[in-house]
């Protein structure tokens, strides 16, 4: 009963945080395939377009931040002039992480 109540506790707590699901896990860059693999290593500018391109379409603008050992690439997500998630993608698979 006790682990009953401390789960239905959690699940209102994280549930009244306000986050919202912007980048969900496991999603992927659009230059690349579903499971995780570039056939090409795209360009920095290819990889910008298409960030910009991919969060648009949801309502949002991306700002770059770093481009680490030219494979990762550490982005911020913009609505309303208010940050919403922090994202890194891997270049070499294409897959997109939330780390805020």
């Amino acid at each position: 009963m006790i682990k009953l109540i401390a789960a239905l506790l959690f699940g209102i707590l994280v549930s009244n945080t306000g986050a919202e699901n912007i980048t969900p896990y496991g999603d992927t860059c659009p230059l690349c395939g579903e499971y995780g693999y570039c056939k090409k290593q795209p360009t920095s500018k290819e990889i910008a377009n298409a960030l910009e391109s991919y969060y648009s379409k949801k309502g949002f603008s991306v700002i770059i931040l770093k481009r680490q050992n030219g494979r990762f690439i550490e982005a911020e997500v913009y609505r309303n002039n208010e940050i919403k998630d922090r994202i890194l993608l891997d270049c070499k698979t294409g897959k997109l992480r939330s780390i805020y």
